[in-house]
Formats: C-alpha cells, structure tokens, sequence
C-alpha cells in the first residue's frame, strides 16, 4: 500500500500494529506481494500468507467492532529466499 492516500485504521485497539487501509463496500480488492530480502543476505521465514478481514464498526462504539468475513490464504510454505544478486 506504499503511496496509497486511503484512509487507515487501526483494528481491535492493538497499539504495537500498523493502521490497516479502508476500504468501501463498492471497491475492488487487489495486489502483489513483493518479498525482497535486505543486506544482501538470504531470508529465511515460516510461512508467508495474507490475510483480508471484514469489520463493522458502529460510530457510536469504535472499541467493538464485529468480524463478518475473514479469508486466510497461504502464499508460500517455510522456505529460504536467495538473496538478490549484486
């Protein structure tokens, strides 16, 4: 979402997260995910997967929201990504 000026929010009050994009009910939902290890270095990781949530948010009570859609899908297994060529 780099350069992407759509409001953000933050979910569930959890303080140490970065404020997530909103999107509007009429918007397509689309990306890429770009892993790019730094330092020249191979990365290794536990798994890589996307997660997309459906929140409600009532105007009167922004400390509860209700989850009405979740979608968990795995992009990759653990594995270890080759370090750029120099």
């Amino acid at each position: 979402f780099a350069g992407d000026d759509r409001p953000r929010v933050k979910v569930g009050g959890r303080p140490h997260e970065d404020p997530l994009p909103l999107f509007s009910p009429d918007e397509d939902i689309s990306g890429t995910v770009t892993i790019t290890p730094k330092d020249h270095k191979d990365f290794h990781h536990e798994g890589v997967a996307v997660e997309f949530l459906g929140l409600i948010e009532m105007i009167y009570d922004r400390e509860n929201t209700q989850e009405f859609t979740s979608l968990l899908r795995e992009l990759s297994s653990p594995a270890t990504i080759p370090s750029p060529s120099a």
